[in-house]
């Protein structure tokens, strides 16, 4: 063997001095799985040329020989350079045994490192990766450390304390005297009683299928939003706050106050369980299977102390919160949904002056019910008494796809239209499908809370509604608790839970507001991390009112981004073919001003940024010795007496029981640190909505909506053009139909 290796070494040009052996002879390839080093080797050429001097005349003998007899060695084939090189056999069994060699260093080096021996290799280049089971290990033993330190800084507050469902019981309350919650307009009633989606306008044939007066949406620049009453909220009314201390409850809430804190209790009650997908398309790309970012981000409450009346309101915090079209809108065309155009014509700004008191100071209607300690308040939009149990449902405007991309910018995104039942995008399952994903979670609360049936959706982009859908609470259940009578239990436990940690919260700090927040953390074992602070009535209004504006400055807003949007794209494709010289330089003008804008507000975005992390530093220092109450709630369930990681469903004779453990914080330092990177996660994903987390992908995701938003402007005017060659709106009436069956 080494005569053949030195016969190739000896004609060998000079070399660097270290050298694999068995790649003489072949072309300077690094060996298959070998790393490269420059550790010498047992064999360099130098010292093969010394060893092999007497074995090469005795090799050229034997090949003179060979050649003379007329025999073949087959283990020798000639190289490129006409000499005798190395056999394919020859070479596999060196790489063989240096392979061999190789890791048996390897192991010898990783063994000598372990007792604290210097490596062998020498060459201060990084020891291969250990094998994936010892990396898991390494990892597992790693979390048991951070565990255990976690469990040192906590000491147990409540522990093996049990709840359950059949002793929980929702109390309808009536008040009478109320007035009548109005019914759906327009006909629009035919939509609760078919399943699906009711199109406003058929896209293939041009026949709408409801009054055509609900296609263009009134800008909010010009309804009258003084004519319509405005939201209170549960710390200023007193009618709630009486009507607790008449029931003797201790906490009252509304809908929007307790559905975001509540949906913490489902991801901990029902251990993340995977949303139901089930009713989309086999062809529908499901990106994900889990709520939005947005929807898991922590949420927090007021617990404001009423001392007239010894209880407490709950009040969302609005720190991060700012106004948008979309909440205004909703105000609006719950209006247009409910009463007939000609009375909706009078809540226009230009008309409101005919509009008489009692039509400017309606009352609201509303539901009251009671759970443990709680008296719960929902506002009453609609009903029908054809539905079964009280016959109430909500009314919701959902903002197309492309509009939530970005709400602070709508008027860059309302071109996005939905044209299709089936589809990624521009289609009825994309909306349903982020419904499922945002809305349904507090959908299916705010439900149960006013007792309802369910909701009915008003698809739009702030320009036109599309289409029309009534979501039962049964169908809403099916999607994120399989069952509704999961759905209800659920319901009882997460509510009865929160009344005992307020009640702890209460027991702390008596008679005080408070601040709370709301994480559960997608962990192997879910785990809620409540955070209290003690708050005074001062510094709550301050963070409520910081974000807040007056109405008339932010209409002032939407109406310049109104303009721009019209000059930019045209409000109908006649509008943009009479476009003059002058308007196309304003265009130009206005797109400058557009991508300016862009531009400062990303920069605005990366200064807010780095303010809010020099807040948190001094929050931080300042806050490290103020008072603050840090609990770790875990839960367990139990069906019939068994523990089970999370229910899936329920019969009607199964019983539920809830076991809870509660630990609090004993390292102050620490838990100012945890909250603080809590109140940071709540922010960021208030900034960036539901989308990625990451400002590249976010812009690549907004770039791709305008997009689609343009390709839908343009789909809408091909469609406006076609309409216009007509002549006429063709009408379906469902009394004519009825006639001619």
């Amino acid at each position: 063997m080494l005569r053949h290796i030195a016969s190739k070494v000896a004609s060998a040009p000079s070399t660097p001095s270290y050298v694999c052996l068995f790649c003489a002879g072949r072309k300077p390839v690094a060996p298959s799985r070998l790393y490269t080093t420059s550790t010498p080797l047992r064999k360099t050429f130098d010292t093969a040329k010394s060893e092999s001097k007497g074995d090469n005349k005795s090799e050229a003998a034997g090949r003179e020989s060979g050649s003379k007899s007329g025999s073949k060695d087959r283990r020798r084939k000639p190289g490129k350079d006409g000499k005798e090189g190395l056999s394919k056999n020859d070479i596999r069994k060196l790489e063989k045994k240096e392979k061999k060699k190789f890791y048996e260093r390897e192991a010898k080096n990783k063994l000598n490192l372990a007792e604290g021996a210097k490596s062998l290799r020498g060459d201060g280049k990084p020891i291969p990766k250990p094998p994936k089971s010892r990396v898991l290990e390494a990892t597992q033993r790693k979390r048991r450390e951070i565990k255990q330190k976690e469990v040192k800084k906590k000491r147990t507050v409540v522990e093996g304390a049990k709840i359950a469902t059949e002793t929980l019981e929702l109390k309808p309350i009536i008040i009478e005297g109320q007035r009548p919650v109005p019914r759906l307009s327009h006909g629009l009633d035919r939509v609760i009683f078919s399943g699906g989606v009711y199109q406003l306008q058929d896209p293939r044939t041009k026949v709408y299928n409801f009054d055509p007066y609900l296609q263009d949406i009134l800008p909010v620049t010009d309804f009258d939003f003084d004519a319509v009453g405005r939201y209170i909220t549960s710390s200023k009314d007193n009618t709630l706050t009486g009507l607790a201390k008449k029931l003797e409850k201790k906490y009252v809430g509304s809908t929007s106050s307790m559905s975001g804190v509540l949906s913490h209790f489902h991801y901990l009650i029902s251990n993340w369980r995977a949303l139901n997908l089930g009713m989309l398309s086999h062809d529908f790309p499901v990106q994900s299977k889990t709520f939005t970012r947005f929807t898991r981000a922590p949420n927090a409450i007021f617990l404001r102390y009423k001392e007239d009346e010894d209880v407490y309101a709950i009040d969302a915090d609005k720190e991060f919160d700012t106004d948008s079209v979309l909440s205004l809108l909703g105000r609006s065309m719950e209006k247009l949904l409910t009463i007939p155009p000609e009375k909706f014509e009078k809540y226009k700004k230009e008309n409101s002056h005919v509009l008489t008191e009692e039509d400017r100071n309606v009352p609201d209607t509303y539901n009251y019910t009671t759970l443990g300690d709680f008296l719960m308040r929902s506002q009453l939009d609609a009903y029908d008494p054809r539905l079964p149990g009280t016959g109430m449902f909500d009314l919701k405007t959902r903002a197309c796809a492309g509009v939530r991309a970005d709400v602070e910018n709508f008027h860059m995104y309302s071109g996005y239209q939905i044209v299709r039942q089936k589809g990624a995008w521009f289609s009825y399952e994309r909306e349903y499908y982020d419904m499922i994903r945002a809305a349904f979670m507090k959908y299916t609360l705010q439900a149960r809370m006013g007792r309802m049936d369910g909701m009915f959706v008003a698809f739009h982009n702030t320009e036109r509604i599309f289409g029309f859908q009534y979501v039962p609470l049964s169908e809403m259940d099916a999607a994120i608790h399989g069952t509704p009578e999961v759905g209800d239990g659920e319901f009882k436990l997460s509510v009865k839970l929160l009344g005992d940690i307020l009640t702890l919260a209460r027991s702390r700090y008596p008679k005080t507001s408070l601040r709370l927040h709301f994480e559960t953390r997608e962990i192997a074992d879910p785990q809620m991390d409540v955070y209290i602070e003690p708050m005074t009535e001062e510094a709550i209004k301050d963070i409520q009112d910081k974000k807040r504006q007056d109405i008339e400055n932010f209409l002032e807003q939407v109406a310049l981004k109104n303009r721009e949007a019209e000059v930019v794209f045209g409000k109908r494709p006649s509008e943009r073919r009479a476009k003059s010289e002058e308007d196309a330089g304003k265009k130009d003008e206005v797109l400058a001003n557009i991508k300016e804008a862009n531009s400062i507000l990303e920069n605005k975005m990366r200064a807010d940024r780095e303010a809010y992390k020099r807040e948190f530093s001094a929050e931080m220092e300042e806050n490290a010795t103020s008072e603050l109450l840090a609990l770790s709630i875990t839960t367990k369930s139990f069906v019939n007496g068994k523990e089970v990681p999370r229910v899936h469903a329920l019969a009607k004779q199964d019983k539920w029981e809830l076991e809870y453990k509660i630990q609090e914080s004993t390292d102050l330092e620490d838990a100012w640190r945890r909250y603080r990177n809590c109140k940071k996660r709540r922010r960021e994903a208030g900034l960036a909505s539901n989308l990625t987390p990451t400002e590249k992908e976010y812009n690549f995701y907004l770039k791709s909506m305008r997009k689609l938003s343009e390709q839908g402007r343009r789909m809408l005017n091909q469609s406006l053009d076609e309409e216009a060659k007509k002549g006429e709106k063709l009408v379906w009436k469902h009394e004519e139909h009825n006639a001619q069956a």
